[in-house]
């Protein structure tokens, strides 16, 4: 489990930022003080970021142009990561054709695997998790949350959340709590207590899958297909508001909670996803992505077909957009007066928050697919499992860069559990690059299901 790392003079330790590619992830990251083994102003600790999946770490020092710090391969397909007080956590499933995954955590200066947890279980390799006050917290797809030490890897509690017997959504820790949801007869949201597992509330949902909680002191909220949207109070679960549409159906998108608006994410309707006042509901206005959109002070960042915009927030009005090679695939993420976005050419961007100039760009030699970029449901015991475009990646090549969370493959077919090896693990830093993006405390990118790399600024 050794590392090797590439000579850039007296670097020691970087600060990083995590954006999710593909199958894998990556990671890049920022010198700092020698002595300095993590920066608490650019952590991860759910999808997207943080509690509201803002996609944003704008105190983070980190900028282009980046080169590659170091990588890890898992020897499995890895989830988006998380990233805090010095460490990565993610989520590799091992084996993906007998539904085997666990947690390991990473050292963030060096690559090094510390731990890994055991077995996840579940019907399917798919699981996903979100960290807060020294704990990971792991649901899989049979709807058992587990919360696990994050410095040594004991698990602390476990519990089967009630009602639903399935889970395709990433969870949300805040303030104590952690926020999941269940499917199978409609849906179910859960606030779960971080300290002991125990079930504080529970409320229907229209669905219940594919929507992380975005959490705010006020408001918890979770949206569906069809503008089927919630607002619930952190405290007890009491409805504050809600919207329905004119029809039902399975499936969700993760919304993102950005001052005081709810930018809800509608699969039947990408082109004209509501925006609505996060306190009461009102309605604000439309946008037009797929991924989930970032931000950074009064701009807004909205992948569009393959065109990435940026817009005033206050009136919508296009500020700039960039097309870069014609494919560009990923959720954006903001870092430092910078937003990235990656392509399905393997290609990834760094573009000047203010005018969208091109300060950096690098090959990361997989595609960097679009977060719903999946193929159709797949087989795997009844029912068949949802899985969230928001989560846990599809198998890509055997290499791991700390990938962020996204895409992952559909369940398949049951098949006999039988024993396998765990695959070697290496820590080197030639690995090639990437495929797709999302955000963490350090930047990471991944191509294929088991290999992370670290990115730093290049002299």
């Amino acid at each position: 489990m050794g590392s090797t790392r590439p000579k850039f003079g007296r670097r020691a330790t970087h600060a990083l930022i995590a954006f999710g590619v593909g199958a894998g992830a990556l990671l890049l990251q920022l010198p700092v003080s020698p002595s300095v083994q993590a920066v608490a102003t650019d952590t991860a600790v759910a999808y997207q970021m943080d509690p509201a999946h803002g996609g944003d770490q704008p105190n983070d020092p980190i900028a282009p142009p980046l080169s590659k710090w170091w990588s890890v391969d898992l020897g499995g397909t890895v989830s988006y990561p998380l990233v805090a007080q010095g460490m990565v956590y993610v989520v590799v499933a091992e084996n993906w054709l007998v539904n085997g995954s666990r947690l390991y955590a990473i050292d963030q200066a060096s690559g090094h695997v510390i731990w890994r947890s055991i077995e996840l279980g579940g019907n399917s390799y798919w699981a996903a998790a979100t960290y807060e006050g020294g704990r990971v917290f792991v649901v899989n797809a049979t709807n058992q949350l587990r919360a696990f030490d994050a410095g040594n890897g004991s698990m602390v509690w476990g519990v089967q959340l009630p009602g639903q017997a399935w889970s395709s959504t990433p969870p949300t820790a805040f303030n104590g709590v952690v926020y999941g949801v269940g499917y199978g007869s409609g849906g179910t949201l859960y606030a779960v207590r971080e300290s002991d597992g125990g079930i504080l509330w529970q409320k229907t949902v229209s669905s219940g899958d594919q929507s992380s909680p975005a959490v705010s002191a006020t408001g918890v909220y979770v949206s569906y297909v069809c503008d089927h949207v919630y607002d619930f109070a952190p405290s007890n679960g009491a409805l504050l508001w809600s919207k329905a549409g004119s029809c039902i159906g399975g499936g969700g998108r993760t919304s993102v909670l950005y001052n005081g608006r709810l930018y809800v994410r509608d699969p039947l309707n990408p082109a004209s996803n509501p925006i609505y006042d996060a306190q009461n509901g009102t309605g604000l206005g439309t946008y037009a992505a797929v991924p989930a959109p970032a931000f950074d002070g009064s701009i807004g960042f909205f992948l569009n077909g393959t065109t990435l915009e940026a817009r005033n927030l206050s009136s919508m009005a296009q500020i700039w957009s960039f097309n870069g090679d014609g494919s560009l695939s990923s959720a954006p993420i903001v870092v430092n007066g910078y937003v990235y976005a990656g392509s399905t050419s393997g290609n990834l961007y760094a573009l000047a928050v203010a005018t969208g100039s091109l300060a950096w760009s690098a090959n990361l030699g997989a595609p960097i697919r679009w977060p719903g970029s999946r193929r159709a449901r797949g087989c795997s015991p009844s029912p068949p499992a949802r899985r969230s475009p928001d989560s846990v990646p599809a198998p890509l090549p055997h290499r791991l860069f700390r990938r962020c969370r996204r895409r992952r493959r559909d369940p398949i077919p049951h098949r006999s559990r039988m024993a396998t090896r765990p695959s070697p693990i290496r820590t080197t830093s030639r690995i090639p690059a990437c495929s797709r993006a999302t955000a963490c405390d350090r930047r990471w990118f991944g191509s294929g299901p088991s290999t992370w790399e670290r990115w730093s600024p290049m002299r």
